[in-house]
């Protein structure tokens, strides 16, 4: 692909001249596109919005994120200013003109992709778009929302509990594209300043994504895909944890009970919470974990772990599974199970 800066003139013509390379699932009008894009700096908003307007690329693709990305983090030449801004980021920044024109593109490819669950493979790079102009403007705010939105509910309609769905292969398959949605929703609040409703909403897609990968886990192993959102999610959180306990705490435990009951839907209405490990005195270290006194709920705010009297959802409790007696009929085997009365 044509990588910025080319030589002389021929930058432009590059993509042309190499047209035999292109892959067979791009066609001549996307592949012309995507190789152009960054033949030119300062013109490389404008192209983006261009592909974006005529959906041009497939966007889960692997070299399609990667050329993109190049496009949005690129430094490049600075102004020659006192305060010296991103010289090819000119159309973005002048006015907000752009930075709105791009955010009406986002939203209305959001409004368009809702419709199509089969394309959720392009949530991921678009959400990242949106979030990534959050961080110029509030304008993007409800088109971030709009894009977890849409993969929450794609998730919450999932057939993964469908009582009716016999075939094992499925349940698995089912289960984990639901911790990938969940995933997704998530990761779209990874860049941009969060509002209180955004803070809830990340703690509760924490709790909802951790839950699912352990209920997908039961049936078979984590796939690479899973294994590579939990990645993501994990240094999102690295990040976002600070404010995350601190808008906890502000709630007064509120927040922290509709966590619970959105895994165990008959627990408490109003529950008594404290942090299980106090920060540390040098302020360089703080606890993650809040606790309940009433049945033993236990929230881990950075894994998204919900506890109940230890145990977590779906499987069976760790000493049985650890058990002599059970290792030896049944070894690394873990099964689905719900506990009722205190019972399984």
């Amino acid at each position: 692909m044509n990588s910025w800066p080319g030589q002389k003139d021929t930058r432009g013509n590059l993509v042309y001249a190499n047209m035999n390379q292109k892959p067979d699932n791009f066609e001549k009008a996307s592949f012309v596109a995507l190789g152009s894009l960054r033949s030119f700096p300062n013109q490389q908003f404008r192209k983006l919005q261009c592909a974006l307007l005529n959906d041009l690329f497939p966007w889960s693709h692997t070299c399609v994120k990667i050329i993109v990305r190049q496009a949005l983090y690129q430094i490049g030449k600075l102004t020659n200013e006192k305060e010296p801004s991103f010289s090819w980021k000119g159309d973005m920044l002048s006015g907000e003109e752009g930075l709105k024109t791009f955010c009406a593109t986002l939203d209305a490819i959001a409004n368009q992709l809702e419709q199509t669950p089969r394309r959720f493979e392009t949530i991921p790079l678009l959400s990242e778009l949106a979030g990534y102009l959050h961080q110029f403007t509030d304008v993007t705010k409800p088109v971030v929302k709009l894009y977890s939105r849409i993969a929450r509910c794609w998730a919450d309609n999932s057939p993964a509990d469908d009582e009716s769905e016999q075939s094992p292969d499925r349940i698995a398959t089912f289960r984990q594209n639901k911790c990938i949605l969940y995933g997704y929703a998530l990761l779209a609040y990874t860049l941009g300043p969060l509002d209180d409703a955004a803070f809830q909403e990340v703690c509760e897609l924490i709790v909802l994504f951790r839950t699912s990968f352990l209920c997908a886990a039961i049936i078979a192993p984590s796939t690479e895909r899973m294994l590579c959102v939990e990645s993501k999610i994990t240094e999102m959180m690295t990040r976002r944890i600070v404010d995350l306990i601190k808008y906890v705490k502000k709630s007064k435990g509120s927040a922290l009970t509709t966590l619970v009951s959105l895994i165990s839907p008959t627990s408490p209405g109003q529950l008594e919470w404290k942090q299980a490990c106090e920060p540390l005195p040098d302020e360089e270290k703080f606890g993650t974990c809040f606790e309940s006194s009433e049945a033993q709920y236990a929230v881990n705010l950075f894994t998204g772990v919900v506890l109940t009297d230890g145990n977590a959802p779906g499987g069976l409790p760790l000493n049985i599974r650890e058990h002599k007696r059970f290792q030896a009929l049944f070894g690394s085997c873990n099964f689905e199970v719900f506990s009722v009365g205190g019972m399984f």
